[in-house]
């Protein structure tokens, strides 16, 4: 896990889950969410890539809302929903709501 501050009190904490054996992955992202869920009203988003094909991408970017569109899709992105309009390439995604947040799933 590495913990990196963007600006002001934003803090992005990114876990990596590529070198854990593929059947225990899926322990560790329900690890990962239940911690979300206990802190989703001060989450400004969050990524599962558990393949890491999304790793290029500009993650601070993209869920800040300042820029940058998303190309490649990782398993499930949860973005505030102030900024999902900023991003058109997810106009055809069918999100769920979650807290604050729209999540949406690799199709």
């Amino acid at each position: 896990m590495s913990v990196r501050r963007l600006r002001g009190n934003i803090q992005k904490l990114v876990f990596q889950i590529g070198d854990i054996p593929a059947p225990d992955r899926e322990d560790a992202v329900a690890a990962l969410v239940r911690t979300l869920d206990r802190e989703s009203d001060d989450c400004l988003g969050f990524v599962i890539d558990r393949n890491g094909v999304s790793a290029a991408e500009d993650w601070d970017r993209i869920l800040t809302g300042t820029g940058t569109q998303l190309t490649v899709w990782p398993d499930t992105v949860g973005m505030l929903r102030d900024h999902v309009d900023d991003h058109p390439e997810l106009a055809t995604g069918k999100p769920t709501a979650y807290g604050p947040l729209d999540v949406f799933h690799r199709a």
